[in-house]
């Protein structure tokens, strides 16, 4: 798959397109705050009794609300669910609110367990239209599965503070998919998302089955905020083979924009079995991939691991941070920490490894990226907006409501999360010496917005070089 990147030069048509949205979206900032939003289908509440009303089976609430609802769930545990409609799922946060995958455990350790059910699947959204779920921890089948699966959207879809991590039962192998697998989706957010395998496990009955912790195929996924490890394995017993470790991202065919996010590659094996190599943090399948750094931002490759058998020492190597093949593009913000795992005996290997055609560069400076804090503001309050980049830089913020398509600008190779029928242009920020700069910026109190979440989208200039950081995400909880 070939698509555009960011990293660029603007033409002077660019700039006159990019001065004509700016007009376009002042001229109008209080029609820029309603028009494009989605028809609010209701309130719908799930779980405790309360106002509005209520369903104690989230399933049924899902299938019978009218499409643009929105549905708070409060705290507990309920069955996985299926969402293909545009709704909105708010639940009491990750630490609350449960989904609880299925499946049957494995029947002994030399076979796989029969695949279980996601704990969440969305599915079959259609074009135009958009799902959020905000704030659900992901419960694992008891074998080994995929604990959420979107597939099939031709429409956006928003994760935020969706958590995952648990070990599987011991398997020879697994499926070769994600713990978190996206597959012919049109856009999908990750915002301050906690997505774990197992990195790796000493404690006998337990160990990660070699999936991923997040595999996209023929998608477009940005992560803004999260951490995402693949699974570890306990390596091999008695000839048999616990599971491989799996890389914490595998794309294929997709793009992958990350903003302030730590992935790692699971380990391989534990010092009780044979070794096994690390997994890589990123893998690149004929994908391109655009890595801005930011607070916690960490691409890291999983340990590799020694033991002595009775033919010798064995050690094998650490995962890379990043592995690039086929035909694709990665471009690396400098502000972006590569690691290689270590391996058996310490040795470090490369951080990089790219083979041609595919191509990866390193840039020399920071792209820019923003963050909100606080991140949970009501509606018409007032946040900070934090901006970081190239030192002595400018950088144009743009908020919108809505996971809207791109828009692509003439003379501009790449893309901006912008629509002027529903965008704000914010004042430019000039960023000193030390890359940064801080602007207050008062969210809109229009109910409509509620279940929302702006996307913060920034345009940097680098002496004449223009270049596009990924969305960093807000959520509103009205």
């Amino acid at each position: 798959m070939r698509s555009p990147l960011i990293g660029c030069r603007i033409t002077s048509f660019a700039r006159a397109a990019l001065a004509a949205a700016a007009l376009a979206v002042d001229a109008a900032p209080a029609a820029a705050q309603s028009v494009g939003q989605p028809p609010m289908g209701g309130l719908i509440v799930v779980g405790s009794p309360s106002a509005g009303p209520t369903y104690t089976n989230l399933q049924t609430a899902i299938d019978q609300s009218p499409a643009g609802s929105t549905l708070l769930v409060g705290p507990g545990t309920y069955a996985g669910i299926v969402i293909s409609k545009p709704v909105s799922l708010i639940g009491a946060g990750s630490s609350s609110t449960f989904l609880l995958a299925s499946g049957p455990p494995p029947p002994d350790l030399a076979t796989p367990a029969p695949p279980g059910k996601p704990a969440l699947i969305v599915r079959n959204v259609p074009g135009g239209t958009q799902v959020r779920v905000v704030g659900f921890r992901l419960l694992p089948p008891p074998g080994p599965g995929t604990a959420l699966e979107v597939r099939d959207c031709a429409g956006a879809v928003s994760l935020v503070d969706i958590a995952h991590q648990a070990p599987y039962q011991v398997t020879n192998g697994g499926p070769l998919r994600g713990v978190v697998d996206v597959s012919n989706a049109a856009i999908v957010l990750f915002e301050s998302c906690d997505l774990r395998g197992v990195l790796s496990s000493a404690q006998g009955a337990l160990a990660g089955n070699g999936l991923a912790g997040l595999r996209v195929e023929h998608s477009h996924v940005t992560l803004s905020g999260c951490t995402v490890f693949g699974n570890g394995a306990l390596g091999l017993l008695a000839g048999q083979q616990l599971g491989q470790a799996g890389p914490g991202i595998h794309a294929r065919n997709s793009r992958v924009h990350m903003a302030r996010t730590s992935v790692r590659g699971g380990d391989g094996g534990v010092a009780l079995f044979v070794a096994g190599a690390g997994a890589p943090g990123l893998v690149l399948d004929d994908s391109d991939a655009f890595l801005a750094g930011g607070q916690g931002a960490l691409l890291r490759g999983g340990r590799g691991k020694s033991t002595t058998t009775q033919g010798g020492f064995v050690a094998l190597p650490g995962g890379t941070a990043l592995s690039n093949f086929g035909v694709g593009r990665a471009l690396i913000a400098a502000d972006l920490s590569l690691q290689p795992g270590v391996g058996g005996d310490g040795l470090l290997g490369p951080a990089v490894l790219s083979f041609a055609p595919s191509v990866t560069k390193e840039l020399p400076f920071a792209l820019p990226h923003g963050q909100f804090e606080p991140s949970g503001v009501p509606l018409g309050g007032q946040v900070t907006l934090k901006v970081a980049g190239s030192p002595l830089s400018l950088a144009w913020p743009w908020l919108s409501w809505n996971a809207k398509p791109p828009l692509s600008l003439p003379g501009v190779e790449g893309w901006l999360m912008i629509d002027t029928a529903s965008a704000l242009s914010l004042d430019p920020l000039y960023l000193g010496f030390s890359g940064t700069g801080n602007a207050s910026l008062t969210l809109p109190a229009s109910p409509s917005l509620l279940g929302l979440t702006p996307s913060l989208q920034l345009l940097g200039l680098v002496g004449f070089d223009a270049y596009l950081g990924p969305p960093a995400l807000l959520t509103i909880q009205g």
